[in-house]
């Protein structure tokens, strides 16, 4: 319909077809958090997160060592993600390609400087000069 000006989805690659021509072009944009911090933090939502069906009640004894060097740890989510490599090994190809993506797909901001990233977004998309 073209009625909206954002779309908001975790299905990068499935999104990505819906903006293949001149008229309907996409621009992603992502905040981003440094992966040990992002790792930690997921650590102790699964520790809580009992609603996800990916909790599980092995985060309950479990240490922040223990679960990095566990299977349950995430294993380059960014690079998998980007890539759409979800699954088998990743390498220097895909984080190549990840960086690939994000420098020629994304307008990319830092968690660490969320309002300077958000006023970014603003002033690239023209956000607040819409009525």
């Amino acid at each position: 319909s073209g009625l909206a000006n954002v779309a908001i989805t975790s299905w990068f690659h499935d999104t990505a077809s819906l903006f293949d021509d001149d008229i309907h072009r996409g621009r992603c944009f992502a905040l981003v958090r440094h992966p040990i911090r992002r790792a930690v933090s997921m650590f102790y939502y699964l520790k809580d997160a009992t609603w996800e069906h990916t909790y599980s009640d092995v985060y309950k004894e479990m240490d922040l060592e223990e679960y990095a060097t566990s299977q349950y740890s995430e294993d380059n989510w960014m690079t998998r993600f980007l890539t759409n490599q979800m699954s088998g090994n990743v390498y220097d190809r895909h984080l190549d390609l990840a960086k690939e993506v994000l420098e020629s797909k994304c307008l990319v901001g830092l968690m660490e400087d969320f309002s300077v990233s958000i006023n970014r977004f603003d002033h690239y998309f023209g956000w607040s000069q819409r009525d």
